[in-house]
């Protein structure tokens, strides 16, 4: 009775800790609940693109746990956009021998950006920060304008710089993590926040013609145009490309089989163990039989 006590509970054992099927799970973005927005040093521009593509995870239940894993393969692309900002009246330079400011305007074009989450497990509920995020194709091109006027004891001079190049983002070899929000997601659905930022890389900055080639003016517009720092975040909400994975027996139900066999068998050994009990309470018929 003993071993086959034994023989159910290791049945129910390996039931509980087994580790189920790793199923993948493709999602295609819906680019009409999914959007991707701006916010500038000077103001939130708000939402100027949507999103589509597509999100490649699996959907891993072991044991008690229950989570997506996130290894590569999304394709989470920005539709072409542009947006136009100003650039605030900004003091560049204030003192002796010269005072430089600087107001101006920028557009930026998006062309071919896209997102991978590369990497990390998420939960419901978990936060965004979970996943590591990659900035892949062609990374946004930027324009600008830049009105400085250069004050000094002689009087005030005006003149112009253009620039452009491109915005990179802020992140290292393993990509970014959003700093904000929490994930939703089950074998159906995905919302995924996410907000990075992005630095600006001059290509090419030409003008100030009227200041004879001063490199003092064209080193404080460099520098300034080198600490701006552009904000971008988004929402992706995707749906499961294909049918959800096959119905497995999740944890609660694991941890319920796993009292109900250990419950028969306990059943099994008591009941055995009275049936052991009557018999050497009556004898058998042969004992009575050579008595």
């Amino acid at each position: 009775m003993k071993r086959i006590f034994r023989s159910g509970l290791a049945a129910c054992l390996v039931t509980f800790v087994q580790p189920q099927p790793v199923h993948a799970a493709p999602f295609t973005i819906d680019h009409e609940m999914s959007w991707f927005a701006a916010d500038t040093e000077s103001s939130d521009i708000g939402r100027i693109a949507p999103l589509g593509g597509h999100v490649e995870a699996e959907w891993v239940e072991s044991g008690l746990a229950r989570y997506f894993r996130f290894r590569g393969g999304s394709s989470i692309e920005v539709a072409p956009a542009s947006h136009r900002q100003s650039i605030a009246r900004t003091t560049l330079s204030e003192g002796t021998p010269i005072s430089v400011t600087a107001v101006g305007a920028f557009e930026v074009r998006l062309q071919g950006l896209e997102f991978d989450i590369v990497g990390g497990d998420a939960r419901d509920l978990d936060p965004a920060s979970s996943l590591s995020w990659m900035t892949i194709g062609t990374m946004p091109a930027i324009e600008g304008t830049l009105d400085v006027t250069v004050s000094s004891a002689l009087g005030n001079i005006d003149t112009t710089f253009e620039y452009s190049g491109r915005l990179r983002p802020e992140q290292d070899e393993d990509g970014f993590r959003p700093s904000r929000g929490t994930v939703q997601l089950d074998e159906a659905f995905l919302l995924l926040p996410f907000d990075l930022f992005f630095e600006l890389s001059i290509e090419s900055i030409s003008g100030g013609d009227d200041l004879d080639s001063s490199p003092v003016v064209l080193s404080l517009v460099e520098d300034f145009l080198s600490r701006q720092r552009f904000r971008y975040y988004g929402e992706l909400v995707a749906l499961a490309a294909n049918e959800p994975p096959p119905a497995s027996v999740s944890a609660p139900q694991t941890l319920a089989l796993l009292v109900v066999g250990l419950a028969l068998a306990g059943l099994r050994r008591r009941r055995d163990g009275a049936f052991d009990a009557q018999a050497s309470t009556y004898p058998s018929t042969n004992d009575a039989t050579e008595k």
